[in-house]
């Protein structure tokens, strides 16, 4: 599986996940409602740190290649 598919899969895993949240209901809940967006967050983030490393990397091998040859 390319990186792309893993990132959508990831990604609609996130939204579903978001989705899902009751945010209708009561207001004792709210905490939940925050502790699950802020870690749908986290996992947003993590996602888009791996994606700009792997792009940087394949930019700097690009790069070398481009100097070598």
């Amino acid at each position: 599986a390319s990186f792309s598919s893993l990132l959508g899969m990831l990604t609609s895993a996130i939204l579903r996940q978001m989705a899902a949240l009751p945010i209708f209901e009561a207001q004792s809940e709210s905490k939940t409602i925050l502790y699950c967006g802020r870690s749908a967050w986290i996992l947003w983030i993590v996602a888009l740190m791996l994606l700009v490393g792997r792009f940087g990397a394949q930019r700097q091998s690009l790069i070398s290649f481009g100097a070598e040859s």
